[in-house]
């Protein structure tokens, strides 16, 4: 139970809705109702179908390239600590991209299908729900399940399906969050989960550099 706790905090960090939320927000001002539920759908399947690609195939070629368990978790703290790193230091409040959204979407209305699934796609998917981080922690994750058995394999996978049904909900309900936790106190968790994201980083980087050299 602490491991999947652990493997869930990692996932929560990097690809869970507090990330979602005031950015999804934003992008979708001046949608209607529906057209926002849609968004919300085909990009979480879109997620789904690149977390899946993920996990089958690039977890193969890292066997294939004998590429080692605490290499692959090295470069991914160092990518997170990068990350979290320049979150802390130019730290974007998604007052901005509300603001873009505003200027942009002044009436509710709908996207065409091509429209939908192309906004589903990027920014929706790639980067703001899979981000270069969330892949990186997402290759990590799945390495170390498939060195340490089916066990493991099903903690990864009930955890990022977790995951992903806190982004549906929290896509969803985006504009009902967003009345009751104001813009600023969206960016102060953000800075708060940088913090901790460098921590998480530091920590990964130990724990590799104890494995690498024993």
């Amino acid at each position: 139970m602490e491991q999947f706790s652990y493997v869930f905090t990692i996932f929560f960090i990097t690809i869970g809705p507090l990330k979602i939320i005031p950015l999804f927000y934003g992008m979708t001002i001046g949608l209607d109702e529906k057209t926002l539920r849609k968004l919300a759908l085909k990009g979480t399947w879109f997620s789904l179908i690149i977390i899946l690609l993920l996990v089958l195939v690039v977890t193969q070629m890292l066997k294939a390239w004998r590429i080692s368990i605490p290499s692959v978790t090295m470069a991914g703290s160092i990518l997170l600590f990068i990350s979290s790193l320049r979150m802390i230091l130019a730290f974007k409040s998604p007052e901005a991209a509300a603001r873009q959204g505003t200027e942009m979407e002044n009436e509710p209305h709908s996207l065409s299908p091509n429209e939908l699934s192309m906004k589903a796609l990027s920014p929706l998917t790639v980067p703001l729900i899979i981000s270069p981080i969330g892949v990186a922690a997402i290759i990590a994750a799945a390495s170390l399940a498939f060195e340490n058995g089916i066990e493991a394999d099903v903690m990864v996978v009930v955890a990022l399906l977790l995951i992903v049904f806190l982004n549906i909900l929290s896509m969803i309900f985006a504009r009902k969050i967003m009345k009751v936790i104001s813009m600023p106190a969206f960016s102060i968790i953000g800075w708060l989960l940088a913090i901790l994201q460098a921590a998480l980083a530091v920590q990964f980087m130990v724990n590799a550099l104890h494995k690498l050299f024993p």
